[in-house]
């Protein structure tokens, strides 16, 4: 059973436009029901709060997590101020075990803008959970979630955030192979080498693997050994412990013809995703379907001012955003300025696209390999439009059903993106997003694109720009 508690907060994030000082920052966290004692674990903890600044900024939001001498930060999630200027915030952590009074326990709300990239800090919430049964651990983060905001419950700028909290899972084995060769075999059988000793001589299907342990998971309960062609996902073994890397089966009359297998780790009610395939008779265990976007469309946010004597006497700051709707989907940005004697003028636009896939096809299959696949119809890069290079240097998770609306598309942008790929016709890797609908572990919104700024402050001229056309989504799977 999860009790249920709420920690709440506000901070207040003030972004310049025009000014070049940094304008003041302040920040409050409080907590209700802060010392929990003999309770049932895990304990989750609501969190709530605000976010202010200027309507239609786009701003960044993340949690810090201590406790048990643990740090732990969620990912970051990128949002829209309303035009309300007023942001409502929301997210949980999830506490497995009973913190440590002689250690620091609290949680932290960071959030930045593009005027202002050095975070503001809200004060830390301080915690303490006593679990019913557990004691405290001498490694917290293998019993508890980060602070999480990559699906946080409630809502953000301009559109709700909804999504499921990414449950930790053990790393997948890799190198699924066979083996003839009797130390091979006995490197990855552990203390049971004596099965080499039988099924190396006996000519027996022999298969080994690797696995390597992450923070979360140092140790497992063992492994299963799927059967995965002609579409099934069939378990014809197990073995018990991290170390016994290895699976024999006696040959079969017909052979291992059109057989493959794969291997997944498992620790407790944990199971990682499964192995690539193997097909010891060659042949391949994947199948490949390509999906067309249900769902597409870009949206804009637009900013600008005066600086100096002029913006004083005659200000201008000005922004919107919106939906973009004219000559296909638009990624990336637009920046331009002037200079006058009494004061200089800039503007910005940035653009993002959203598309959608139905993915139920590949419901709780393993996903092998998938390809975002974009036509790049023009591009401008720079003072070049002549360019055919697509400007959608990231690639994230959308964190609301965007088609729902005109606003602007919210998401979650993790790891390391594309960055800038010569078309015209381009492909984007999306393996883990997919994997992560097709497990269950995350909601599908669909893919949300962006360029390298949305700075609405910045003051240059530059450009990169691209109008993207035939969307699809090729999923490799088994």
């Amino acid at each position: 059973m999860r009790t249920l508690f709420l920690l709440s907060f506000a901070v207040a994030l003030i972004f310049g436009l025009a000014s070049p000082a940094q304008a003041t920052t302040t920040a409050q966290i409080g907590i209700v029901g802060a010392t929990q004692a003999n309770v049932a674990c895990p304990v989750t903890l609501q969190l709530t709060g605000i976010v202010t600044g200027p309507p239609y900024m786009p701003f960044k939001y993340w949690f810090l997590n201590a406790y048990n001498g643990y740090r732990q930060t969620s990912g970051k999630v990128t949002a829209m101020m309303p035009p309300t200027g007023v942001a409502q915030i929301s997210g949980s952590i999830t506490i497995g075990v009973s913190t440590d009074a002689a250690k620091e326990s609290h949680v932290q709300l960071w959030a930045s803008s593009p005027r202002q990239p050095t975070p503001t800090l809200s004060n830390e919430a301080a915690f303490s959970v006593v679990c019913r049964t557990s004691p405290v651990p001498r490694d917290a983060s293998r019993q508890t979630s980060a602070a999480q905001s990559s699906a946080p419950v409630g809502s953000v700028g301009i559109g709700s955030l909804r999504g499921k909290l990414l449950a930790i899972v053990p790393p997948a084995p890799s190198g699924l192979t066979s083996t003839l060769d009797p130390k091979v075999c006995g490197d990855h059988a552990g203390f049971a080498g004596f099965i080499c000793l039988a099924s190396i001589p006996a000519g027996h299907l022999t298969l080994v693997w690797d696995w390597a342990p992450s923070t979360a998971y140092q140790e497992l309960d063992g492994y299963r050994i799927y059967r995965v062609d002609g579409g099934q996902r069939t378990v014809v073994g197990t073995q018990n412990g991290t170390d016994i890397k290895i699976q024999a089966f006696a040959q079969p009359a017909s052979g291992f013809a059109g057989q493959c297998f794969a291997v997944s780790a498992r620790k407790g009610n944990a199971e990682s995703e499964l192995s690539a395939p193997f097909c010891p008779a060659g042949g391949s265990a994947t199948q490949t379907i390509t999906l067309s976007a249900t769902q597409s469309r870009s949206a804009y946010i637009y900013g600008g001012d005066t600086t100096g004597l002029s913006g004083e006497i005659s200000p201008a700051a000005h922004s919107s955003q919106g939906a973009w709707s004219f000559g296909g989907l638009r990624v990336g940005f637009l920046s331009s300025t002037s200079t006058h004697p009494l004061g200089d003028t800039f503007t910005n636009t940035a653009y993002r696209a959203g598309y959608f896939f139905d993915t139920a096809a590949v419901k709780s299959r393993s996903i092998y390999r998938a390809s975002l696949k974009l036509h790049v119809s023009k591009s401008q890069i720079g003072l070049s439009t002549d360019t055919f290079g697509s400007c959608a240097t990231a690639i994230g998770c959308a964190a609301d059903p965007w088609w729902e609306s005109q606003s602007w598309i919210n998401g979650e942008f993790g790891g390391a993106g594309p960055g800038r790929v010569h078309g015209p016709d381009v492909a984007l890797d999306v393996t883990k997003i997919v994997a992560d609908w097709a497990s269950g572990r995350a909601s599908n919104y669909g893919f949300v694109l962006k360029g390298e700024s949305e700075d609405m402050g910045a003051f240059r001229n530059d450009a990169c720009l691209s109008t993207f056309a035939n969307p699809s989504l090729e999923i490799v799977y088994y």
